[in-house]
This record gives C-alpha cells, structure tokens and sequence, in this order.
C-alpha cells in the first residue's frame, strides 16, 4: 500500500548536497552501502511491496539531480528506486562479508536501490545510498521502516506500524544551526571558522596509502567482522573507568593503528594524521523527517608523533595518563558541546558562493583526510526493547538478524573508511576501502588488525577489574 504524500520536490540542493555531488567520480561513487544478513527463508514479494512503500515516502531517495541556470535541484526520477534480487547456491561465511560497492548515477536515476542476495536459509540485503541524499542514520531509519512494513506484510503479530515521514520537513534539512550554549560574538565565531579552515587547508594529512591505477569500473569495497560478544560491554565498562566514551577509545586505536602503517612506509614523525568524524545534526524540528544528509565533519587531526605508544599506564584507582587518549576526548567533547560539526558546512556555503571553489575543494588531487569513522549506534529494525528476546536476538517476518554492516564512502587519497554498527548486543566493525590503493589482502590486514586492537582494549579493562577485584 503507498502511502506518498505530496511530493516537496523540486528542492535546490543544499551545499552540502552539492558538494557530495561534485566529489562523486568514476572509480569513487559517492555511494554507501547498508545492509543487513539474515537467517530464515525471505519472501521476495512482500519485500518487494514493503520496498515500493518506503521508498515512496522517501523523496530524496526516488529523486535524481538536474542542473539548471540557477543551479543543481531535485527533481522526481522517471522511475523508483530498483530492487535487484540475486539467487545464491550457498550462504555467505558467518560473521564477516565483502560488498562491492555499486555506483549511482544521480543525473539519470534515483539516489538508491535495494539489492538481495538470497541463499537457502538466510539472505543479504543491501541497500544502497548516493551520500547526497542520505547519511548512515537516515539510511538506517530507512531499513528499519522497510523491515517493519515487511513484519506487517508477513503477518507477523508482533509487526509495527511506522509513522510515515513527512515531506514537508525536507525543507529544513539544512537548517542545523541552535543557539551557543554560551554568549559568543559574530567576530568570535568568524574567528574560529578561519582558524579551523587555515589549519585544515595548512596541515595537509598524510594518505594512508596512494592509488596505484584506476582500474575502469573499480570502486570501493565494503568489508566487515562480527567482534565477539563480550568485546562491547568489556570496552563500555574500559570508557567508564577512563571518564571517556567508546568513541574516544575507537579514535584512539585508529590513529596509532594508522600512525604504526604509516611510519611503516618512511613517513616522518611530522606528518599528520586526519580522522574525519560524522557528527549528526539532527535537531527536534527533523524530527519524522525523510532520508537526507544531516551530517556535519568534525576533523580529528595529530602528528605521527603525538600518535606513538602511550608512555603511561592504567593506575591503581582506574586513572589513566594518556596525553592521546585525553586529547581526544577534550576535543569531541567540545565539538559536541558547540556542534563544531556545522563549520565545515560553513566553510561549504562560502566555498558554494565563489564560482570554481567549491569544484576545487572536490578536487581528487586533494587528501582531506586519512581515515573516517563513523558510529552508527544501536539497531532495532523497526521494534521495541520488548521484542529483543532471551537470545537477545531481532526477529521480523520470520528473519533472525545476524549482521549489520555499512562504511562510509571513500574518495582519493582516503583510502579506508571504518563504521561501527551495534545490534542486539552484537558489535559488527566494517570498513571500506579503495581497491587502487589497497589490495584485498592489505585491507582485510588493516581490518583485523584494528579489531585485534580493540579486543586487546577491551580484554585490558577486564585484566584491570579482575586485578583490581
């Protein structure tokens, strides 16, 4: 049953949205993949309906980009979002997958699709999502609503009714801004806003690796591994005793993950590391609001230096001295605390505003950072805590959930991107990668060898608590 209200479109694309466009390239599509594993028998028809409803509420999502004299807009797409449907032999190995990832082409077509892998006993389900028109959380409510309109199309009793979205909200999108937790002037705030983009624009960081060749078609990979079940709530109690969060200790481990391949290739200690962080600006007025790219860039930079072994230890009263670890945190606390997020959208409206510079700052030629991390968070595919079940599973329609997994695009000169998805006590970590840059081999080393990073974190408060006790 489509329930589509009245289309909003066409809508001019924000600069943010233009920016995604402008950066979207052969052999680098700005184009993310979110999926889901399941085990149990899918029923392709009802997935099909449950997918021409949620994407006919999703505006975004069903529309391609045109440009005119005025500029780049939205505008409705000759067709909806596809579903492609592949019969497998066998199922996929448990607990890990690589997904390449698939292109769109927003002048021609919609800004999404929904593939499915289909295996005797389970099945894969991806969707796809041009960055233009979705971030990873709206992606997320997206799969969600789709899996609940599938519980209901299945008959399953325990299946929700999901509000629909509403397209009028689209008109906000880009209004992110909120009133300073304190007084600050105009010329502060345009201080701050050249000083971060001097020291973005002048600390040039490091690649983790360069392309080697362009291969024609080639884009970026998606890979992931489900971390074994104690790793989560071991690194939750690890931040607790640090008076961190689980995002400073992942941060952490990236950079001197990073640091250690880097100074592997001669690098100096001068050189610098840049962590590119997602931070969601969502405000109550987005509340309901249909898929769209929400997000702002916080830009976690340090010296290869400053990125070295800790020369100190956990103490006896569970105090830590980690000049790295403390550094980051005081830094993402205050990019929460005055959504810093907005200056680079900031700096984007400036940049929109000059012809050619925003083209420029998309420029393949410029590495604007090492790495991305991004955290999704918890995962409920459309049900209440009331659903999770003794085995702490999801179920819908008949479907276990068993994986999920997405990674943020890739651009030149970013050659991995890591995503953490969390899902009825499962920790899934996920990484996408640049097949110019890295061989298969070469990534899924850098992959386990974070998540080897972050078990050894984890497995290091509980020696602590066991110590301690």
């Amino acid at each position: 049953m489509n329930r589509r209200a009245a289309s909003p479109l066409p809508l001019p694309l924000t600069p943010f949205e233009a920016y995604m466009v402008r950066d979207d390239r052969p052999g680098y599509p700005m184009v993310f993949p979110f999926g889901f594993r399941f085990r149990g028998e899918i029923q392709r028809a009802a997935l099909q309906a449950a997918w021409s409803d949620t994407v006919a509420e999703e505006p975004l999502l069903s529309a391609r980009v045109e440009r005119r004299h005025s500029g780049w807009r939205w505008v409705e797409a000759n067709e909806p979002p596809p579903l492609q449907w592949r019969d497998l032999p066998e199922a996929p190995p448990d607990g890990r997958g690589r997904v390449p990832v698939q292109p769109i082409d927003l002048r021609t077509g919609p800004a999404a699709r929904l593939v499915v892998e289909a295996a005797p006993g389970g099945a894969t389900v991806i969707g796809y999502f041009h960055h233009a028109a979705a971030d990873g959380l709206g992606a997320k409510r997206v799969l969600c609503d789709l899996f609940a309109r599938y519980g209901q199309i299945t008959g399953d009793p325990e299946g929700l009714q999901t509000p629909p979205p509403d397209p009028a909200k689209l008109a906000r999108r880009a209004d992110v801004r909120v009133a300073p937790p304190e007084p600050v002037s105009s010329l502060q705030v345009a201080k701050t806003l050249g000083a971060e983009t001097y020291k973005w624009l002048a600390r040039r960081p490091q690649p983790l690796a360069s392309a080697r060749a362009i291969e024609p078609g080639g884009t970026s990979v998606t890979l992931w591994r489900r971390l074994p079940e104690g790793v989560l709530p071991a690194l939750r109690g690890r931040a607790a005793d640090l008076g961190v969060t689980v995002n400073d200790l992942l941060l952490r481990d990236l950079l001197r993950l990073l640091a250690e391949r880097i100074s592997a290739s001669g690098a100096g200690p001068g050189s610098w590391l840049r962590v590119l962080v997602p931070t969601d600006l969502r405000r109550r007025w987005h509340a309901g609001c249909p898929a769209a790219n929400i997000f702002g860039y916080a830009f976690l930079t340090r010296s290869l230096s400053q990125c070295g072994p800790s020369r100190h230890a956990l103490l006896g009263d569970g105090s830590l001295e980690d000049g790295l670890l403390t550094g980051i945190s005081e830094e993402m606390r205050t990019v929460k605390y005055w959504s810093l997020g907005t200056i680079f959208l900031d700096a984007l409206k400036l940049f929109h505003a000059v012809p050619g510079l925003l083209a420029a700052t998309a420029s393949p030629r410029l590495c604007h950072a090492t790495s991305v991390l991004s955290n999704v968070g918890a995962l409920h595919v459309g049900v209440r805590q009331a659903r999770f079940r003794r085995d702490r599973t999801i179920r819908v329609g008949g479907l276990v959930l068993q994986d999920v997994f997405a990674a943020p695009p890739v651009r030149p000169g970013t050659a991995a991107s890591f995503l953490v998805a969390l899902h009825a006590g499962g920790f899934n970590l996920c990484m996408g990668f640049d097949p110019n840059a890295l061989a298969d081999d070469e990534a899924n080393g850098l992959l386990d060898a974070y998540a080897e990073r972050l078990r050894a974190t984890a497995g290091s408060g509980a020696a602590a608590h066991r110590a301690i006790a």
